[in-house]
């Protein structure tokens, strides 16, 4: 974990500093994560200068990437909001650490210059004065239909960068990953059938519900990856990274199961064109989704079997 002393708020970044306030103000995740697309857009003129022969292509790179996995989880805080504040300046230290090591080898004072007078000052005193518990954060009772579109979106682009930014925790567990991502992205665009209209609603009101509780977890699941990132943790991680993954799995493949059905009974008669198109691409993905789910329901059946006579014992 940073610590605060290794990487002070207020020294932000090299030779200049931000002005202390006394009251922070609450500033939104929709504010940062403007701030980090305008910090994106700084990185990416400053590729096509010739400042970038003096900048490590590999920092840059990495800064990219961090950036581009926090805006992200940026848009989660919004709707999830536990553990996000014990999160916040952990991002903080972050970003001013791969500011700071990416501009500071440099000894460019240009490029201090341009740094100074854009837009990462900016950013990390809204990232320190942010609140994340003030956001407002909606449970899945409250959600509303835009809202759910706007969370799922935001959890694909999590589900895509997370392997980049911590590409070794996911080695032992890639092919488990990679199921997840195919799931989540087949009922994400089953709901997108829902909501452009192709799909009544009476037809499948009984999974909708679902929807809203499987992207909390998948939020949760991501929110906990994070914390890994920013941890820097060790080996054990990818351990515990894998049995998270197993289980988050086999609460939500029962959804894609139950979208199966709708979609080889309900929606089997549909002309929708749209229609058509998910059900032959989301019916191909199905064996190895079954083979997967029934796998790893097997092996938790086996291990609730051996651990049921301890609890027996336990409880007499």
């Amino acid at each position: 974990m940073f610590s605060a002393a290794a990487s002070p708020y207020i020294q932000l970044l090299i030779g200049f500093s931000i002005p202390v306030v006394n009251v922070l103000l609450e500033v939104s995740s929709a504010v940062l994560h403007e701030d980090i697309v305008n910090l994106l857009d700084f990185i990416k003129r400053l590729k096509i200068e010739e400042d970038q022969t003096v900048l490590d292509a590999d920092q840059m790179e990495k800064l990219k990437w961090e950036l581009t996995f926090v805006s992200a989880c940026l848009q989660l805080c919004y709707y999830i909001s536990d553990g996000s504040n014990a999160e916040m300046p952990c991002i903080s230290y972050e970003v001013h650490d791969l500011v700071q090591s990416l501009f500071h080898q440099s000894g460019d004072d240009m490029l201090l210059v341009k740094l100074k007078d854009h837009v990462v000052p900016h950013l990390l005193e809204n990232i320190r004065s942010s609140k994340i518990s003030d956001h407002h954060s909606v449970s899945s009772v409250t959600m509303t239909e835009d809202q759910l579109v706007e969370l799922l979106d935001a959890l694909l682009v999590n589900l895509h960068y997370l392997p980049k930014v911590r590409a070794e925790l996911f080695l032992p567990s890639r092919t488990q990953y990679e199921l997840l991502q195919n799931v989540f992205g087949n009922l994400r665009d089953f709901h997108g059938l829902i909501v452009n209209g192709c799909i009544e609603r009476k037809t499948i009101e009984s999974v909708l519900p679902q929807f809203q509780l499987m992207a909390e977890r998948v939020g949760h699941f991501c929110f906990v990856l994070l914390s890994y990132q920013l941890d820097k943790k060790d080996e054990e991680d990818e351990d515990e990274v894998y049995s998270m993954l197993v289980h988050l799995l086999l609460k939500i493949i029962p959804v894609s199961l139950e979208v199966m059905h709708i979609c080889s009974t309900n929606l089997k008669a549909s002309k929708s064109a749209e229609v058509g198109r998910f059900i032959k691409q989301f019916l191909e993905a199905s064996p190895d989704i079954l083979r997967e789910y029934l796998i790893h329901l097997q092996q938790h059946m086996v291990i609730a079997i051996t651990l049921a006579p301890q609890l027996e014992i336990f409880m007499s």
